[in-house]
């Protein structure tokens, strides 16, 4: 062999590492947003996710409409609220008279790892009359959901989505009686909210009957009551 000429290696190869660790996490759209509130506010990101995380459990258990409105008022300072302002409204738009009256947001109580969190929140709704949970990423793999899909922490059925035909509808209305006056609000109770062949509450024989065929007075005339005969005169 010349000493110009190159010996072709043959040892072991090793790849470039990409710098990305093991286990690393992808950012939730709603963590991206708080971080670029935060890049334009100057404010810690810290404190957006304590607000962000407060109203997600605030919606929860139930609260929504002007009266959220107001608890964020009383809870938080004006300028953190301004900066988050697009924030929560995404996160307000996404859950608000949704969560706490179709499901349970089981991201809302999350802890950083393990089901600590989930503990908390299962205290608070495992016997309430709520049926579903909106699982969060890690349920999938997670210990404590059974074979029918079942969370065991929270006693209640995992769900992807809005477990609602028509989300923004039933939504929508929720926001309206959440700031309904109390009248319209006990109007609402009375109002027809079912299909009364659902349960058979209509009657063939009885419907559309005819008042203008009964017999008149005159006609009654001439009848024995208790061997009495009742005249006309």
């Amino acid at each position: 062999m010349s000493p110009t000429e190159a010996k072709e290696y043959d040892g072991p190869k090793f790849e470039v590492s990409t710098g990305q660790r093991p286990g690393f996490k992808q950012l939730t759209d709603e963590q991206k947003r708080v971080l670029a509130a935060s890049s334009d506010s100057g404010i810690p990101a810290n404190e957006f996710f304590k607000l962000i995380k407060w109203a997600r459990i605030q919606m929860t258990e139930g609260l929504c409409g002007e009266d959220l409105t107001q608890m964020i008022r009383l809870k938080f300072n004006g300028p953190l609220i301004k900066a988050a302002s697009s924030v929560l409204s995404e996160t307000r738009s996404e859950h608000e008279g949704l969560s706490g009256q179709l499901y349970v947001d089981a991201a809302a109580y999350a802890s950083a790892s393990g089901t600590a969190g989930c503990e908390e929140g299962s205290l608070r709704h495992r016997t309430n009359q709520v049926r579903h949970v909106l699982a969060m990423p890690r349920c999938g793999t997670c210990v404590f959901k059974n074979a029918n899909g079942t969370c065991q922490k929270y006693n209640k059925e995992l769900v992807d989505s809005v477990p609602v035909s028509n989300p923004r509808a039933y939504q929508k209305e929720a926001l309206r009686l959440a700031d309904a006056s109390d009248a319209e609000i006990t109007a609402s109770l009375f109002a027809s909210s079912y299909d009364s062949n659902e349960f058979g509450l209509n009657n063939d024989s009885l419907n559309d009957f005819d008042f203008d065929s009964e017999i008149s007075n005159e006609h009654l005339g001439q009848i024995l009551f208790g061997g009495l005969e009742v005249d006309d005169e």
